[in-house]
């Protein structure tokens, strides 16, 4: 996908919010900062430092769990076709934008084929895992007592 960062990829994720021009950065990834047609539903891709610790998952927060977002990428294209908005809480069943076709016109190319058994999901979930600081699962010793605005912390 020439023409933009390999920071920011189409990884096939279903639409949600109105389509205008006032949120179209949100709904449509980089396209609202850039403009180009190769951006849409192109979202930065982060680092994967720590990234069971960064939940949730998703450039709008739809997965909780490492691993059903890591099993988001295998069959991506016949789970975004087969997406069922009645999973979502009433008041977001009517957010979900009919744009499949658009997102799988734009989407990675690296996505097209990737089927992951469950022993991958699992390997490539307990890789990234792998991945996160030991020190920084316990943060408790470096919380200070207060902030720069002088409120404590603990809200005491």
């Amino acid at each position: 996908m020439s023409g933009f960062s390999s920071e920011f990829r189409s990884l096939n994720t279903e639409t949600r919010g109105q389509n205008s021009s006032a949120n179209k950065c949100w709904t449509r990834g980089s396209y609202g900062a850039h403009g180009l047609d190769l951006q849409a539903s192109a979202f930065r891709t982060p680092a994967l430092r720590n990234v069971e610790l960064t939940a949730p998952y998703g450039h709008d927060g739809a997965f909780f769990s490492l691993r059903d977002f890591v099993d988001h990428y295998s069959e991506s294209a016949d789970k975004l076709m087969n997406y069922n908005p009645s999973q979502l809480e009433g008041v977001l069943q009517g957010t979900v934008l009919n744009n499949k076709a658009d997102i799988l016109a734009t989407r990675d190319p690296l996505l097209t084929g990737v089927v992951f058994p469950p022993q991958v999901v699992d390997e490539v979930t307990e890789f990234m895992k792998a991945l996160t600081d030991p020190s920084a699962r316990h943060l408790q010793g470096v919380v200070p007592g207060h902030v720069p605005s002088g409120l404590s912390v603990d809200g005491k």
